[in-house]
């Protein structure tokens, strides 16, 4: 044979495979032109693989390590029958007191268990123990993650840069008796994030900016700022991801794949007397 023809055989066998595989995705697209090709399949399943190399795994750094651990699941409660399952009631915060947050005003985030609770109640506390806040909300109908957010009444007062707030959320079991309360609590300061920190904030925002606070040590705002993210992109599965990292970092494990629920706030109910 002709060695210019042997020289020829294999770019001529590479040509009548691509002009194959060119004739095959212009077939599948002309039958559904919305349906990704062969080939577009593997470039988008390429560049996902690609997007989660590039995103590092969120965790939580504390900006110094406590010295009172926090009680974010209840300790033993007598007759507390108002309890139903396995999972009890957690704060999900870090593991050791004070909290940390940038923000003027709090929000709080809580898994709360199915349970035959009467309701549930809120306080936050200044440091002379004077009530800053206090709501009772009626349960929700499913377990869950749920928000409270005092700031959405008008007379919450801004908290101040470096005094301690003291919060605690209970299961009422009995409105008769509140030694057989579900409760968990802890202590929460405001802090102002340092010049360098803060010009870091100002240029970012989504997944990067909850990543940037929670290596900051600043937790509640890490949290709350992946809750908003999730909430505006629930079909996002990498956030899913990024959710159940953070909540790991500060072994929350056990919760990390607890839903969201729908409301942000429970529904208020008359407060009973204390």
């Amino acid at each position: 044979m002709n060695p210019v023809w042997t020289r020829c055989l294999l770019p001529l066998a590479a040509l009548t495979a691509l002009t194959s595989a060119l004739i095959s995705d212009f077939q599948q697209a002309s039958a559904n032109p919305s349906r990704p090709t062969v080939r577009d399949q593997g470039a988008i399943a390429q560049a996902s693989s690609s997007a989660r190399q590039r995103r590092k795994r969120i965790a939580f750094i504390p900006r110094q390590v406590g010295t009172v651990p926090s009680r974010r699941v209840p300790g033993s409660v007598r007759g507390s029958a108002c309890k139903a399952g396995a999972q009890k009631l957690t704060a999900l915060t870090p593991e050791w007191d004070p909290q940390v947050l940038s923000a003027s005003t709090p929000t709080f985030l809580f898994y709360v268990p199915l349970a035959s609770a009467e309701a549930l109640e809120f306080v936050l506390q200044d440091e002379a123990g004077n009530v800053v806040y206090q709501q009772t909300y009626t349960p929700a109908a499913r377990s869950g993650v749920i928000r409270i957010r005092p700031a959405a009444a008008p007379s919450l007062p801004v908290l101040q840069v470096g005094k301690p707030y003291y919060w605690a959320f209970s299961m009422v079991c009995d409105r008769t008796d509140r030694s057989r309360d579900v409760l968990v609590d802890g202590e929460l300061q405001r802090v102002e994030p340092d010049v360098a920190l803060a010009a870091k904030l100002a240029i970012t925002d989504g997944y990067d900016r909850a990543a940037l606070y929670a290596a900051s040590g600043f937790w509640h705002d890490a949290l709350m700022t992946l809750v908003d993210l999730r909430q505006a992109n629930p079909s996002d599965g990498s956030l899913q991801e990024d959710w159940q990292d953070l909540l790991r970092s500060v072994g929350l494990s056990s919760i990390a794949q607890e839903p969201l629920l729908p409301c942000c706030t429970l529904q208020p109910v008359a407060r009973p007397a204390l």
